[in-house]
């Protein structure tokens, strides 16, 4: 990882708006939700214009001094283009290089990382997805706690530890996203496999059987040919959207747990339970109490 400075963090509560929504920064940015779900647009800005330390949600400075980084990797074979609104939740991040103007909108309501940084290495621009859940929840905890030290003076060293790690996260899945991207061209039935899944995947009483018999093939073989592409199994697909749904409605909704697996496509609350403590490392109950603000 090549060098990396951090201009400013933000980890917010829960927010039904964000303060401002647009802005336009001197560095990169990432914006990401921790529960719930935001939409957003980036387009060209009119040149970068002196900030006033409120540019990213009134956000504190961290006192690195500010300067402009456009000659870094936005401008280093990242071709920039406009991107219309689109929706990202927990699971995906949203990059904004220098230059360019970030519009923002509250879809449910959201706690959110804001980071602005500054770096060398190339990134592309828009909406990226990480799959390991797990581990990213994990990168998020540890940001947070240590986040919580940076306004005691503390903490910034274990910033910039956790940001690169997600980063490094962030740029393996990159890769192994071209890859599957690869083969999934190779194997377009896949393509309609996945769509298909994150369709239905909430729904209950779904099966791979089914699935296959509308595709006229063997369930075994389909499951090879989707591990192959996607480096995971159907259900191990599914189950990462149901658990991912059940995180937001645990930290965004007072609902019971028979409810939250009714609406995840599980069949009871201890079925529930046990898939996700068994997934996450936590029990529902606990989680919803560690990720309320």
């Amino acid at each position: 990882m090549q060098t990396l400075q951090i201009k400013r963090i933000y980890i917010s509560g829960i927010r039904a708006e964000f303060k401002m929504e647009d802005d336009q920064y001197r560095d990169w940015v990432m914006l990401a939700a921790l529960s719930g779900r935001f939409s957003f647009a980036m387009e060209q800005g009119n040149g970068v214009e002196e900030e006033d330390g409120n540019g990213g949600e009134n956000l504190p400075e961290d006192g690195a001094p500010k300067k402009a980084w456009l000659k870094g990797s936005a401008s280093k074979g990242c071709r920039l283009k406009n991107f219309p609104f689109a929706e990202a939740g927990f699971g995906e991040v949203v990059l904004c290089p220098p230059g360019m103007k970030l519009k923002r909108r509250v879809v449910e309501p959201l706690s959110f990382l804001f980071i602005e940084f500054a770096t060398e290495q190339t990134w592309p621009h828009g909406k990226l997805a990480i799959r390991d859940l797990q581990r990213l929840e994990s990168t998020y905890r540890y940001l947070r706690d240590a986040y919580a030290r940076s306004e005691e003076g503390e903490g910034m060293d274990y910033i910039r530890h956790f940001f690169g790690d997600l980063l490094a996260i962030l740029s393996l899945e990159l890769a192994s996203s071209a890859e599957r991207s690869r083969r999934t061209k190779q194997d377009p039935v896949m393509a309609r496999v996945q769509s298909y899944l994150e369709e239905h995947a909430l729904e209950y009483g779904w099966n791979i059987s089914q699935l296959a018999d509308e595709l006229g093939i063997g369930p075994s073989h389909l499951t090879r040919r989707f591990q192959q592409s996607f480096s995971q199994s159907p259900i191990e697909y599914v189950t990462s959207l149901r658990l991912q749904k059940a995180r937001s409605l645990l930290v965004e909704t007072d609902d019971t747990l028979d409810y939250i697996a009714e609406q995840c496509g599980y069949q009871n609350a201890f079925y529930f339970s046990r898939m996700f403590k068994s997934k996450c490392k936590i029990n529902p109950s606990e989680y919803r109490r560690n990720h309320r603000f």
